[in-house]
């Protein structure tokens, strides 16, 4: 297919031509949107607010034994009587990485 080409001569034909321009004066009327009525005519009930009642707890009164060291150390068998002195240790040492002295 061959293309056709314009030539200059066309061109300044057509720009020669004199212009008319047409004023028109249109009005723009501002219409606000109406609210979108209901279609369905249903009333629309309260909704109520559905609370839990949890039941208060119950505090049950327990024994404080008052037994001195002695008579809790009186309880221990042997091997507990040997790792006793470990745990404090390793409680004593956590205490001192805690607060690096």
């Amino acid at each position: 297919m061959a293309t056709r080409r314009r030539s200059s001569a066309t061109k300044t034909a057509k720009s020669a031509s004199p212009k008319t321009v047409k004023e028109t004066v249109v009005s723009v009327k501002k219409v606000t949107a109406k609210p979108a009525r209901r279609v369905n005519k249903v009333t629309r009930t309260a909704k109520s607010a559905v609370t839990e009642v949890t039941p208060t707890p119950v505090i049950k009164e327990t024994k404080v034994s008052t037994k001195s060291l002695i008579e809790k150390l009186r309880e221990l068998d042997g091997f507990s009587l040997a790792i006793l002195p470990f745990l404090y240790l390793e409680g004593f040492t956590k205490l001192l990485l805690k607060n690096q002295f």
